[in-house]
């Protein structure tokens, strides 16, 4: 699954209404914001590279 950059504005419209589904990240405050949304499970991490961040969208690391 693609993993999609999202302006703060729809990440935070993504966390409120759990739509759509899918593997976001925003950048805010110079912190990764990553959203997991693709169960309708809605996971949300900050981390501080963008590495970590894609690894743990796509399941290989755990926080």
């Amino acid at each position: 699954m693609d993993i999609i950059k999202v302006s703060n504005e729809e990440a935070t419209k993504i966390i409120q209404t759990g739509n759509p589904t899918g593997l976001f990240f925003t950048i805010e405050q110079g912190r990764i914001v990553g959203i997991n949304n693709t169960h309708n499970d809605l996971l949300v991490e900050d981390f501080n590279r963008f590495t970590e961040c894609t690894e743990w969208l796509q399941g290989k690391k755990s926080v």
